[in-house]
């Protein structure tokens, strides 16, 4: 999933704020990119049902409430031995939990947690809550909040400073009313839409700005015909057009 044509991409945070209209926009100037991929990651949704048994009877009976958002965790690294290659030498060798990241600047760790915290856990007096972003790696995207993080130091400098900590991060999926709505109403025209394509555009992120699910860039490709979609031409225009959440 993290590699597009053998080459490596990163696990990347990048903070969200809401258009007007409900809408999410992704900021590409506040962002963050972890040093060392994931080797895993786990994603887990659920269904949410009211129990509507009448008492003194021996079975239930359930009715569906709601979809609860869904959390997607994983493990990162933050490690400052030098151990670590951040010369970028294997960006194009395909395995997970590879060196993602390419910087000729040292590696200090509590330096790095504090940036990556800057994006992903203090709060923002403005919306009164903590940062919302999007976790993208490879065609996977996740708007959401973290829930929990929790870090484990396992090695130190003769001073006491980390060089090198495991961060386990849990993060839970954020919606909009608008983005809701617009799920729950697959045959409602404003998921019609003419987009042009422009650079750094790819079809995952189209279909997770439109649909609110980038799994449904498969489906926009066939829609358009698209035989090599993973080289899209600036330019282009293609077609959005409601589309069952079933065939995602």
């Amino acid at each position: 999933m993290a590699f597009d044509n053998g080459e490596l991409s990163k696990l990347n945070f990048k903070l969200i704020s809401y258009t007007t209209d409900g809408m999410p926009e992704v900021s590409d100037s506040d962002s963050y990119s972890v040093q060392i991929n994931p080797a895993t990651f786990n994603v887990n949704k659920r269904i949410n049902y009211q129990d509507n048994s009448t008492p003194g009877t021996t079975e239930k009976t359930n009715t569906f409430t709601n979809s609860g958002p869904s959390s997607i965790s994983f493990e990162i690294i933050f490690d400052g031995t030098g151990v670590v290659n951040t010369q970028g030498v294997l960006d194009a060798i395909p395995i997970a939990g590879a060196i993602a990241s390419a910087s000729d600047e040292p590696f200090e760790v509590e330096d790095q947690i504090k940036k990556f915290e800057a994006i992903v856990y203090l709060y923002d007096g403005e919306i009164h809550q903590p940062n919302k972003v999007q976790i993208s790696w490879g065609t996977m995207l996740f708007d959401g909040a973290l829930s929990s993080i929790s870090y484990s130091h396992t090695l130190f400098r003769p001073n006491g400073t980390a060089l090198r900590v495991k961060a386990n991060c849990t993060f839970q999926g954020t919606k909009s009313e608008k983005q809701i709505a617009l799920e729950q109403n697959n045959t409602s025209p404003d998921l019609t839409h003419i987009r042009e394509i422009k650079e750094g555009d790819s079809l995952p992120l189209l279909a997770h700005k439109i649909y609110g699910n980038a799994a449904l860039y498969l489906e926009v490709a066939r829609v358009n015909k698209l035989v090599n979609f993973r080289r899209l031409q600036s330019g282009t225009r293609i077609s959005l057009p409601p589309i069952d959440k079933g065939a995602a």
